[in-house]
């Protein structure tokens, strides 16, 4: 049998509809399977208005980067300003805060409904909501703030040298900084009120490390020595001179913890061109004039406070006799690219040397300004001389130029001494507490020595004398 024309145009059209039908599910099944593996694919229905903004037709992201930037241009419009007690107050735009949308839930939320909507039933609107996350805002606010604080100052100290107190003293100053936690906590509970923020900014105050009353303590008087050149020979006009000038050297100087002081360094060379007079000093074991004559009063005043101060002395030398403005064993001799004056400051902050010179009473007088020692302590000196040396015999140089039986003395003889010296530690009532030997000194004896003329020097020669010393 065979089906007539008509027929088989039907039965050919219900093939091609179910060959449609099948397609257009094979499709929706594909369509289902795209939007939930990536919904930013998705396209928004019509009418849809999200913040004002008509997002008909859109996908997820077009959608979702539109109103990204329209949030960020109405951010801009939004002020924040904060305002600090002392330090002015700052503005900025709400752009430079992180702000949260629910942009994307709100987008979600649109794509649930039904794709056609006419218009004229008027758009489906939405409003996203914005927040601030406090902990985020604290971080953003450190920076915009940092205007608003200020950093604690120190308190200070400057040595004057005038009396009474021969320092100046400068308080410290607290410094402030925002309290970020705490204003990102009232920026996010305001959030959303309005299109200006203003705030006082709740400070944190940081004291200065360095107080006032721990700069007083560290420039107290530890230790002072006072000797006098009142008497002749060392109240010779150019030696008073040279000992005005090298306490003006050292007055001043500050020592850091650990720092060495070194005497020689600060006085420079003596010479005439660096400004010393000529004035009796101990070279070959007498006097002699030279330039800076009379500077080892200054090292040895030096010398006795740094003791009293407890300092480690690192570098000392003893004169050739002892000196009669000093006990003996506690004086210290310095010269030009010779013997030296070395300490270090073994204390616990720094020190600063005060020197100054009386003119009435003919003195000078060596201050250690620094931390006191511990509990109160104080430190004394004393010396005592344990053994005298006798003066060796006399030695004679010949002298062709002098005339007959003349006798000339170069040199004086001295007898020498043994000398010990000590730091008396007391406590805070006056009570001895220790004794410490501080230095064994040997001055050693010194022989006469005398320039004689031929006769006289040939007949010492001829005497045969051991005790006698005939130097050609």
């Amino acid at each position: 049998m065979f089906m007539n024309m008509e027929a088989r145009r039907n039965m050919t059209r219900r093939l091609i509809r179910g060959l449609f039908i099948v397609i257009l599910t094979i499709f929706g099944f594909l369509c289902s399977c795209t939007q939930k593996n990536g919904d930013s694919d998705r396209t928004l229905g019509e009418a849809i208005m999200i913040d004002g903004i008509d997002v008909s037709g859109m996908s997820s992201a077009a959608a979702f980067e539109t109103l990204s930037y329209e949030h960020m241009k109405r951010s801009d419009d939004i002020s924040v300003t904060v305002t600090s007690p002392n330090n002015g107050s700052v503005s900025f735009s709400a752009q430079s805060l992180p702000i949260e949308y629910d942009t994307q839930d709100v987008i979600d939320e649109a794509l649930k409904l039904k794709r056609f909507h006419p218009i004229g039933n008027g758009y489906r609107v939405f409003e996203t909501q914005s927040h601030i996350d406090a902990a985020k805002a604290a971080q953003a606010l450190k920076g915009l703030c940092a205007r608003l604080e200020s950093e604690p100052k120190n308190a200070e100290s400057r040595y004057t040298g005038t009396l009474p107190d021969k320092f100046e003293f400068t308080g410290g100053i607290s410094g402030y900084e925002v309290d970020v936690d705490s204003l990102a906590e009232e920026l996010a509970a305001a959030w959303g009120t309005g299109n200006e923020y203003a705030f006082e900014a709740p400070m944190i105050e940081i004291k200065p490390e360095y107080t006032l009353e721990a700069a007083k303590a560290d420039n107290t008087l530890i230790a002072s020595c006072t000797t006098y050149f009142d008497k002749s020979p060392h109240n010779a006009e150019n030696r008073v001179f040279n000992i005005i000038k090298g306490a003006g050297l050292i007055d001043g100087c500050q020592v850091e913890v650990g720092s060495e002081f070194d005497i020689n360094e600060v006085l420079g060379a003596r010479s005439e061109r660096n400004g010393w007079r000529m004035a009796a000093g101990i070279r070959e074991g007498k006097y002699n004039q030279e330039y800076g004559g009379g500077i080892c009063q200054v090292s040895t005043t030096l010398y006795n406070a740094v003791l009293m101060a407890d300092l480690e002395v690192t570098e000392r030398h003893h004169h050739s006799w002892p000196m009669s403005y000093a006990p003996i064993g506690l004086d210290a001799t310095i010269s030009t690219g010779g013997p030296n004056l070395r300490f270090v400051n073994s204390g616990k902050s720094r020190i600063t040397i005060s020197a100054a010179t009386d003119s009435k009473n003919m003195s000078i007088t060596v201050e250690i300004y620094g931390a006191p020692l511990d509990n109160g302590v104080t430190i004394r000196l004393s010396s005592e001389k344990i053994e005298t040396l006798d003066e060796p015999d006399a030695k004679y140089r010949l002298d062709s130029s002098l005339p007959f039986n003349t006798v000339v003395r170069d040199r004086k003889g001295r007898r020498g001494s043994i000398s010990q010296a000590y730091k008396e530690y007391y406590d805070a009532n006056g009570k001895l507490i220790d004794k410490r030997l501080i230095s064994k000194d040997v001055y050693g004896a010194i022989s006469a020595i005398y320039r004689v003329s031929e006769d006289v020097y040939y007949a010492k020669a001829s005497t045969g004398q051991s005790a006698v010393d005939v130097e050609p």
